[in-house]
């Protein structure tokens, strides 16, 4: 493939979800239309499930739908991004709409997008070794919110505060997610506070259990358990434990990698 694709997947500022946004656009844009591209999306997938989500989608289409495919998928992210956000000011009605967010999801960024008014705080980690979330902190802080950038260990204070975690993940299993290092100690630190975190998560997002194997394989992601979550995909929120079977259903019914 060729330099325009190896940049989009070897990004490592961007996070799955606004990798997979650019693939989508760049097929739209007919910069994209190599015979291979499905092949080499599955290659280079890694740990972003949404780059197996596209790559079966255009498989199973000639390549001159391609267009009118993503173009498909495109409007589905952000009807989703939407639903998502919608439901994400339902569950914070509650908890004086401060929120704590870690590395740069994508996801998490549509939902906001135009709730500026909504919210009163948005902590937000540097999120090291990669520091993505000094690029999510200035896009938050361009469309409005009141934003403060704050070190990977200082997350109790933001909690202490009564900020609710709200972040997104590079997969959803039936059992776990998974997110960038760093999440798993927050998520923990949260739910002894007994402060529920909420996860936003595309459908390309989900996959299941046995699909997904021994993943993730690179280092800077890590397993995160359900148990104890609110999971927000689209119009649903599984709040976990209770609403376990409605979510392995939904991923069930997912075709992915």
């Amino acid at each position: 493939m060729d330099e325009l694709f190896e940049g989009i997947v070897s990004n490592t500022t961007s996070g799955a979800s606004e990798t997979y946004m650019k693939i989508l656009n760049h097929i739209i844009l007919g910069n994209l239309k190599d015979p291979d591209l499905p092949e080499a999306l599955m290659r280079s997938a890694g740990d972003m499930v949404p780059l197996c989500y596209v790559s079966r989608r255009l498989s199973q289409e000639p390549t001159f739908r391609w267009r009118d495919t993503a173009g498909d998928l495109q409007r589905e992210i952000r009807q989703q991004g939407i639903e998502a956000g919608i439901q994400l000011y339902k569950q914070l009605e509650d908890t004086g709409n401060i929120i704590l967010c870690h590395s740069r999801s994508g996801s998490v960024l549509k939902a906001l997008e135009h709730r500026k008014n909504r919210l009163d705080m948005i902590y937000q980690t540097v999120a090291r070794p990669g520091e993505e979330g000094r690029s999510a902190a200035d896009t938050l802080t361009q469309n409005g919110f009141r934003v403060e950038l704050i070190e990977d260990d200082d997350f109790p204070s933001a909690l202490a505060r009564g900020a609710v975690p709200v972040m997104g993940a590079d997969a959803v299993t039936e059992e776990f997610l998974v997110n960038k290092v760093g999440s798993l100690a927050i998520i923990r630190a949260a739910l002894e506070a007994q402060i529920t975190p909420i996860i936003l998560a595309g459908r390309e997002k989900l996959i299941q259990r046995s699909i997904y194997g021994d993943r993730p394989r690179g280092s800077k992601f890590e397993r995160i358990p359900l148990s104890g979550l609110k999971v927000i995909v689209g119009p649903q929120t599984f709040a976990i434990p209770k609403h376990s079977a409605k979510l392995a259903a939904l991923i069930g019914s997912q075709e992915t990698c």
